[in-house]
């Protein structure tokens, strides 16, 4: 899901490391890199603790090859705003706070580990929503929680199939979270949730 803005479109033509100079060409490109690169991460995923840190080495992991800006947020690049029609992220100074309050809150419930199948998705679709808001990236927000938190579902003895939820719905699905209504998330993730 693309945004027509010119000043994120020249920020992501400026940051990115191929020299690419269109827009087309380097979206395409990025769809296919990070593909292969989500596939890679199946077989064998980012080590790390579940935390702030992990979520950005994932983002490292499948953007390293596009983009200077790759495992570092919106903090650290010094970008406040950000949002997309009616959906206003948390701004970039306001993320290390945020950051911390959603991953200490991970840990309490120690990872989701021993939660049954009702409470287990519940608790995705609302780490989910927490982790689109915080939104701290400049580009792959989308593909690196979605990553995330597949690899924490499969900790907790679950799997994942995000191919069966359309755009649209995961779309619709996270503006509504944006507003704290997890129902349609909630809905998604039962639907997609298999235990292993």
């Amino acid at each position: 899901m693309h945004h027509k803005n010119d000043e994120f479109e020249d920020y992501l033509l400026k940051h990115n490391i191929l020299g690419i100079t269109s827009l087309e060409t380097l979206y395409n490109l990025e769809n296919d890199i990070t593909y292969q690169k989500s596939l890679i991460l199946k077989k064998n995923p980012i080590k790390g603790e579940f935390d702030y840190a992990h979520l950005k080495k994932i983002h490292r992991f499948l953007f390293e090859d596009i983009y200077d800006f790759a495992g570092m947020d919106r903090f650290e690049l010094g970008l406040e705003y950000f949002g997309k029609g009616n959906s206003k992220f948390i701004l970039g100074s306001e993320i290390p706070k945020w950051e911390k309050i959603i991953f200490d809150e991970l840990q309490e419930k120690n990872y989701l580990l021993e939660l049954n199948h009702q409470e287990f998705y519940e608790e995705l679709a609302a780490l989910f929503a927490n982790i689109n808001a915080l939104h701290p990236f400049r580009e792959g927000n989308g593909r690196t929680q979605r990553v995330f938190i597949m690899q924490l579902a499969n900790k907790a003895g679950y799997d994942i199939d995000f191919t069966k939820v359309s755009q649209l719905e995961s779309i619709t699905a996270a503006k509504d979270g944006m507003f704290n209504n997890l129902k349609k998330m909630e809905n998604i993730f039962e639907k997609i949730i298999v235990k292993v």
